[in-house]
């Protein structure tokens, strides 16, 4: 959970830093302006760990998970 939470945030962040609007934030990702809606709102149960990988990426964040200590 806290790693889609995470993922979320950073995307909002992103896409709002880049100044778009949620229309122009969903044509960029490849979704829905009501997903983007969800996403800016948190809610991460609406979204896979893969999905939030996958719009990371779309959105230039590129996320690495790592493992270890």
């Amino acid at each position: 959970m806290a790693l889609r939470v995470e993922l979320m945030l950073r995307l909002r962040e992103r896409l709002q830093a880049d100044g778009l609007t949620q229309r122009e934030a969903a044509k960029r990702l490849g979704i829905t302006q009501p997903r983007i809606s969800s996403l800016f709102k948190g809610a991460w149960r609406e979204f896979s760990m893969d999905m939030l990988l996958t719009l990371a990426e779309r959105a230039g964040l590129h996320p690495q998970l790592k493992w270890g200590a």
